[in-house]
């Protein structure tokens, strides 16, 4: 089996064109784990490998020919649609808890109420 190319997180685009062309997908744990893996050495390689799935995946939410929630849910069902839309625009959650994250402290240095009264 091999993987589809043409996303930077081939692995998720691999699993979503598969699922879209009516393959059916199991859950497998061995006893023995398969694969050990690689992981990043470093902070700076964690970061890469971040930005790079995030960017992966809101490329292939964004496409236009193969779409989660258009082309998804035509092709597949309902709910595995959905399901791939919301690991798709997963990277787009970052805004909104950036800014709840950093909100209180700017409320606080600037002795302003974070809720009105």
């Amino acid at each position: 089996i091999g993987f589809r190319y043409g996303s930077l997180s081939e692995d998720f685009f691999t699993g979503y064109s598969m699922q879209c062309e009516g393959w059916r997908s199991v859950f497998y744990s061995p006893e023995e784990p398969s694969f050990v893996g690689d992981f990043p050495a470093t902070l700076n390689d964690l970061l890469s490998q971040c930005k790079r799935w995030s960017l992966g995946l809101l490329q292939a939410g964004f496409s236009c020919s193969k779409c989660p929630i258009t082309y998804g849910i035509r092709r597949a069902s309902f709910i595995t649609g959905m399901s791939y839309a919301h690991n798709a625009f997963w990277p787009l959650w970052s805004i909104p808890i950036t800014i709840y994250a950093l909100l209180p402290q700017f409320a606080l240095l600037l002795s302003m109420p974070l809720f009105p009264k």
